[in-house]
Parts: structure tokens; sequence; C-alpha cells
């Protein structure tokens, strides 16, 4: 589990980086936003909780991750965040274990 987690960091870091594109970025404004991106993938991190790993950063939770399968969610399923704490468990937005699923997640964990 611990290499798809890291999988799962390393696309929504990718998404982040994303945010900006074109190739006609002024090269103080690249500096700057290479320092923004290095800066937003070094805060990712997680904190287990008892029954979830949650995906944090600097600024914000982003989600949640099944620890174990319960009678709702299966073990990698990914859930938004309902308040800083606690997910939000109506539906999942996809599975660490199936890395297709969470191609939509975004950085802001939306």
């Amino acid at each position: 589990m611990k290499t798809e987690i890291e999988n799962y960091l390393k696309e929504i870091s990718k998404n982040y980086s994303s945010r900006y594109f074109g190739s006609n970025i002024e090269p103080e404004r690249q500096i700057a936003i290479d320092r923004s991106n290095k800066e937003f993938t070094e805060s990712l991190r997680i904190e287990e909780t008892r029954s979830y790993f949650k995906v944090c950063s600097s600024i914000s939770t982003h989600s949640f991750i099944v620890k174990e399968d319960n009678p709702k969610f299966k073990k990698g399923d990914i859930l938004r965040t309902k308040t800083w704490k606690s997910p939000e468990r109506t539906y999942t937005r996809g599975n660490i274990f199936v890395s297709d699923s969470f191609q939509d997640v975004s950085w802001k964990g939306i």
C-alpha cells in the first residue's frame, strides 16, 4: 500500500504542476512557478488515523484513503474531505490500487 500511496501523491503533485501551461512564460515567472511546485510537493504528507490515511498539504487536508475494507468502502478507496479531520462518506473518488481511477483528482482535493 505504501507504493500506491506514493504514486497517488505523485499524481497530486503532477496535477498541481500542470496548473500553469504554455511556452510563453517569462523566466522570472517560471522560477516562481518552479519554487511553488517544489514547496507544494514537499509539503504533501500522510497522517495516519484509526480508519484512514489522511493526505495533507501545507494549506489543507486533501483527501482520505481507506485503510481496511469495511461494509461501505474497499481498502484503498479515496474519499473527499468533509472537514479537515473527517472524510465525506457518500462516494469514492477512486482507489489507489487502480491508478487510472484517480486521474481526475485535482491538487485542490475536489
